[in-house]
């Protein structure tokens, strides 16, 4: 493990951070990246309604075929 380690050579490689998964720098370029990558992945996700029912919600994506809407909704009923 290659403990001496400067910011601005360490940061983007993301071979090293894997290589020195101990080091703090890693640590941390390891959370920027994965916090990007989720971020990427939840703007391509179509928009939901939030519909509560007491305590029961339902959670239905606006791009719901009909049918699966109304199995949604038809379980929140339950």
């Amino acid at each position: 493990m290659t403990l001496m380690c400067s910011l601005p050579s360490c940061w983007p490689d993301p071979v090293w951070a894997t290589q020195n998964n101990e080091h703090p720098f890693a640590y941390i370029a390891t959370a920027f990246r994965n916090a990007g990558l989720l971020a990427a992945e939840i703007g391509r996700l179509a928009p939901v309604a939030l519909i509560r029912k007491g305590k029961r919600f339902a959670l239905v994506p606006f791009d719901a075929t009909p049918e699966r809407r109304q199995e949604l909704l038809t379980a929140l009923e339950k």
